[in-house]
């Protein structure tokens, strides 16, 4: 009966911690193909040819007693308060992203009404659903003035 550290010994040889290591490193070594992208992104939802432009980013937990390098991340995304922020769907800015992702929650940012123009900028928000809503504001109508001439109107009273 073996007891202690030759228990241990005799466990793990030197021989099965390297096959072990190969077996790792050829399962570490497959990426994944389109097919199995395409299969997140109908669990997830999306469209994988057709990725959204734009994130909607939110902070739902804290950073306190985090590391430094997430309270960096977090504060170079403009992440500090729990406001929502919007970013570009590019690769360095989702490098970030998943560096923090267990503090955020990500959300595409839908445009049911169209991109908005500069003077609608100031009558938009995003709802809970991510989409960007646009208020119009409505304008006075103008009353056209009606001018009437008396020699046109004549009245008939000889009846």
């Amino acid at each position: 009966m073996l007891l202690g550290r030759n228990w241990a010994l005799c466990q793990f040889a030197r021989t099965s911690i390297v096959a072990i290591y190969k077996k790792n490193a050829q399962e570490g070594s497959k990426r994944k193909s389109k097919e199995e992208y395409a299969k997140e992104h109908n669990i997830y939802g999306g469209d994988p040819e057709q990725p959204h432009k734009l994130h909607i980013v939110r902070r739902i937990r804290s950073i306190y007693r985090r590391p430094y390098w997430e309270k960096l991340a977090i504060k170079n995304l403009g992440l500090t308060k729990r406001d929502p922020v919007i970013h570009k769907n590019i690769e360095s800015v989702n490098a970030q992203l998943t560096m923090v992702k267990h503090l955020i929650k990500v959300q595409p940012l839908k445009l049911p009404q169209g991109l908005p123009t500069e003077e609608e900028f100031a009558h938009s928000y995003i709802n809970s659903k991510g989409e960007l809503i646009i208020q119009k504001r409505l304008f006075p109508v103008e009353q056209k003035q009606i001018e009437a001439k008396s020699d046109s109107c004549t009245i008939n009273t000889n009846v």
